[in-house]
């Protein structure tokens, strides 16, 4: 009997800290594993909102690229209607001063034919 004490003893006093141990080993075991799915999922959302972001950015790289080709097409017919109507422009006004010039031929023919005929010298 008492080598049936002494071997209960030495089992509780072995074998309880061995059993906290383990529980011990098993609970950290399992909030380890917890975690490691936790940054798991974590990485695979952070994942998902890098591949969403670059689609973004692709998507508004198009867009912007569309735009300012859009600006360059307009700028570029605007430059176009100013070079024409300038262009307009210069043409009335030549023809505006091939007028003015030939109405001022005329007077100063009708002047010089006036003075011939009553003699006047015209210098």
């Amino acid at each position: 009997e008492i080598l049936h004490h002494d071997h209960d003893e030495l089992t509780g006093a072995y074998l309880a800290p061995l059993l906290v141990y383990v529980g011990n080993l098993q609970r950290s075991s399992e909030t380890q594993h917890s975690v490691i799915l936790e940054l798991t999922s974590l990485v695979h959302s952070l994942h998902s909102s890098l591949e969403m972001s670059r689609s973004n950015l692709e998507t508004q790289a198009v867009e912007s690229r569309l735009a300012v080709d859009a600006i360059a097409a307009v700028a570029g017919e605007r430059t176009q209607t100013y070079e024409m109507e300038r262009s307009q422009y210069m043409q009335h006004m030549e023809l505006q001063l091939e007028t003015l010039e030939a109405e001022a031929m005329g007077a100063v023919n009708a002047v010089a034919d006036a003075a011939g005929r009553s003699g006047v010298q015209v210098s």
